[in-house]
C-alpha cells in the first residue's frame, strides 16, 4: 500500500539516502565523478534542517513506512510580474523513484499532490529543469509540462 503525504523533519535522514540513491545514478547518466560525496551527503542534510517545510516542500510516497519516491517544491517570491502579479513561484525538483518502484504511476501520484499543494497557495506555475534524458522528458511531459529553450545556467566556477 502506497501513502502520498509532505515529508516531515522526522524523514530527513531517509530523505538523505534517497537524495544519495538519486546523485549516484545521476552521476552515471551524466558521467560525473563528485570529488566529495560525503560532504554533499551532509550539505543536503543541513539544508533540509534549514528549509524543510519554509521555503522547500517534500512530498514523499511511502510503502510499507519506507520512502520510495520523492519530490520537491521550492517557493520563492520574485518581483510581481504582469502574468503573475503576486511574483511568488514554485520550482520542481529533486524527483526521484527508486528503481524497484518506477513504472508504477508514483510520480504521477505526487505530482497531483504537489499541484493541489501549489494551487491552494495561489500560484500559477510550476517549473522545473529536466535531467537531460528521453525518458525524464516524456514524463514531464504526460503530466503537461511544455519544454522551452529558455533555461541557462551561468556556471560562475568557470569566470576568473
Amino acid at each position: 500500500m502506497y501513502e502520498c503525504k509532505i515529508a516531515l523533519y522526522s524523514d530527513i535522514s531517509e530523505l538523505v539516502k534517497i537524495r544519495m540513491l538519486d546523485q549516484l545514478e545521476l552521476r552515471s547518466v551524466l558521467n560525473n565523478e563528485d570529488k566529495d560525496f560525503k560532504k554533499l551527503e551532509e550539505q543536503t542534510k543541513k539544508c533540509l534542517i534549514k528549509r524543510l517545510n519554509k521555503d522547500l516542500f517534500g512530498f514523499v510516497i511511502k510503502k510499507d513506512n519506507k520512502i520510495v519516491a520523492t519530490a520537491f517544491i521550492i517557493i520563492q517570491e520574485y518581483l510581481p510580474e504582469e502574468s503573475n502579479l503576486t511574483g511568488i513561484r514554485a520550482y520542481l525538483c529533486n524527483v526521484y523513484t527508486v528503481k524497484e518502484e518506477r513504472k508504477k504511476g508514483l510520480q504521477k501520484l505526487l505530482f497531483n499532490k504537489i499541484v493541489s499543494f501549489v494551487k491552494a497557495k495561489g500560484i500559477g506555475n510550476i517549473d522545473l529543469h529536466a535531467t537531460p534524458m528521453k525518458s525524464v522528458f516524456d514524463m514531464y511531459k504526460k503530466m503537461g509540462y511544455e519544454f522551452t529553450n529558455n533555461n541557462a545556467v551561468l556556471n560562475l566556477n568557470k569566470i576568473k
